[in-house]
């Protein structure tokens, strides 16, 4: 009797996924006027886009990228810190099926050169070209774009133990589903979404990048463009934050604030601490 592999084994996950663009769509058609992405300043400053803002935003750095040379699985070297341009431009890229990779934007001219010569990217976005893609941006349609899919949703560069530069690549597609925007603590127990997520890393480190597919999921994301362990208790205060993912260091000069202990965190309902 010949024996078939066990359904479960044979499913593929990702066959009912939604493409990121489209569901960034998705969220623009249903909650067009909520509040998606908040970008916060060292001086406390902050900017919003609305999740229809943000769509159409999208579908103009979209056309910008592909008229700068990317297209459907090409890599992208994002070589710019946290800000309103880092998510246009990796949401720009998953509208056209372009492939984002965020890299460390203020590393030495001869470091940098080495990790885009792996990276090869067919666009650079830095801070010198970012400002003429936004000029280029502004200038094409918020039209809908092609429904398009990244073959590898994104790439992360780490040097590893070796020293040596590299692209790790995810080698899912940019397939959104639900699981995606299940908040961690869900595992044990039930969380209210949407969630207001503060992004207080890097976002060329994962856990930096990752929040992106839980904006995707309708969570507000606000990201703060450096961290500053003061900036963040009035982040959290301001924006009534649920979560957020931080490093040990980062955690610890949040505890030692001497006002820490005054402040109102009734909010937070978990935080998640590993590497970057």
């Amino acid at each position: 009797m010949t024996e078939s592999a066990p359904a479960e084994l044979a499913a593929n996950p990702l066959a009912d996924g939604i493409p990121f663009g489209a569901k960034l769509q998705q969220l623009a058609g249903q909650r067009g006027d909520d509040t998606a992405v908040t970008v916060v300043a060292l001086d406390g400053t902050a900017t919003s886009l609305t999740f229809a803002e943000l769509d159409a935003r999208a579908n103009q750095w979209g056309r910008a990228l592909a008229a700068t040379g990317a297209q459907t699985g090409s890599l992208v070297a994002l070589a710019i810190p946290n800000s309103q341009h880092l998510v246009l431009a990796t949401l720009g890229c998953w509208k056209i099926g372009a492939v984002p990779v965020p890299m460390h934007w203020d590393l030495p001219e001869w470091e940098r050169d080495r990790v885009r010569e792996v990276i090869d990217p067919a666009v650079v976005v830095d801070e010198t070209s970012r400002w003429g893609l936004e000029a280029r941006a502004a200038g094409e349609s918020e039209a809908a774009l092609p429904v398009a899919v990244s073959p590898t949703a994104n790439g992360i560069c780490s040097s590893g133990s070796t020293g040596v530069p590299k692209v790790i690549l995810n080698l899912a597609p940019s397939l959104w589903i639900p699981q995606h925007g299940e908040p961690f603590l869900s595992n044990w127990t039930p969380v209210a979404q949407p969630q207001t997520i503060m992004v207080p890393a890097p976002m060329y480190h994962t856990n930096g990048f990752a929040p992106l597919l839980m904006l995707l999921g309708g969570d507000h994301l606000v990201i703060l463009e450096k961290f500053d362990a003061a900036l963040v208790l009035d982040v959290i205060e301001r924006f009534r934050i649920t979560n957020f993912t931080a490093t040990p260091t980062m955690l610890a000069r949040i505890a030692a604030r001497p006002d820490v202990r005054q402040r109102d965190l009734s909010s937070i309902v978990f935080i998640l601490q590993g590497p970057r």
